[in-house]
Parts: structure tokens; sequence; C-alpha cells
């Protein structure tokens, strides 16, 4: 004898979306992205759970809500990560690393990165406000090598960039981000192969 089991999905209790990683940024985007089509029937409860109540239109049929939610397009938040396997000197450094205030110096090599004030003054008799802000410089020197100067940056990008402008390897670079992590200057997840 063979009987099915009943799988229907209740129509007045709330549905659970589960995230497979949890992610506070992505569980508030997954309810925001589907309270912009149905208002007011999701809500991020934690960094793993959405919660939606059943629009009125879908309480016979569930599963087509569910099937539309699915397609609903979100951006995951990305953390900050910079994997570097030292055997091969390869180095992934993901977008949303950055960079602090330090200075590393390494064999030939110095790494200064600092911040400089600026003043933006509106013209003359204008409705404009002063505002201060901060620049982020990166400076690059090797004993009797070039200066390399990149006003504003504060991205391992960057620094990687000036570091091969004047002819670091990827051993030059796995060690310096290696020293601005233990600096608390690399604000990000370092990861060592």
């Amino acid at each position: 004898m063979i009987r099915g089991l009943d799988n229907t999905l209740p129509s007045d209790e709330p549905l659970r979306f589960i995230l497979k990683a949890g992610d506070f940024t992505t569980a508030m985007r997954i309810s925001q992205r589907i309270n912009s089509v149905w208002p007011a029937v999701a809500v991020a409860l934690d960094d793993q759970t959405v919660e939606c109540q059943l629009p009125a239109a879908y309480t016979q049929n569930p599963t087509a809500f569910i099937s539309q939610v699915e397609q609903l397009a979100v951006v995951p938040d990305q953390a900050a990560k910079v994997v570097v396997d030292e055997r091969t000197g390869a180095i992934v450094i993901g977008g949303n690393v950055v960079i602090g205030e330090a200075a590393v110096a390494h064999g030939g090599l110095t790494v200064r990165i600092g911040r400089k004030a600026f003043v933006s003054q509106p013209p003359p008799l204008s409705d404009g406000v002063t505002v201060v802000g901060e620049d982020e410089q990166v400076e690059v020197a090797e004993s009797g090598g070039p200066l390399v100067y990149l006003p504003t940056t504060s991205s391992v990008e960057e620094l990687a960039q000036a570091l091969n402008s004047v002819g670091a390897g990827p051993r030059e670079l796995i060690s310096i981000l290696q020293a601005l992590k233990v600096a608390g200057a690399l604000w990000g997840e370092l990861i060592v192969l």
C-alpha cells in the first residue's frame, strides 16, 4: 500500500526563506526587494531568515508566489577578503577591501599610507557650504628607485598598482599585506593558503 505525504503550504502562516550563507545586509536587501514588488510583506528576522506574509492574491497558490520571489534579482553583500597563496604567489583581492593609515618598510621598499585634510570652499556669494574632508594617500619608495604618489586612495588594488610600478613582485606584496593585517590597517579578512 502506498500513501502520499501531505506537502501543502499553509496559507495562513508566514513563509520563511533561509539564506545558505548568513549575512545581515543580504537579508535586508532580499526583504527590501520583495517589498518593492509586494509592499510590506517581508521582513528580515536575522542574518539568515527572511519572513514573508503571503499576499492575498496568492493564498490559493503559494507556489506561484515562491516561484516569483525566487526570480527576483538581489545583489548579495560581499565580504572584504584578500586571499594569498604563498606557494604560487597568487593574490586575489575583493573589491570591498580597504587599507587604513599605515607605514610599511620591506626590504628595499617603503610604503606609507596616510591621510591629508582638505577644505572645499564654495564660490563667493553662493549658497554653498564649506566642507572639510580627508584624502587618503599611498606612497611607495624603493631605495635608489622612483617614488610613486597616489592621491585619494585607500584600496588594496591601488596599493598593488603602486608596488608593481616600482617592480615589487607578488612575494613582497604578500609580506606587506600580512604586515598591514597585523598592524590593523588592512580592513578585511586575510586568508593565507
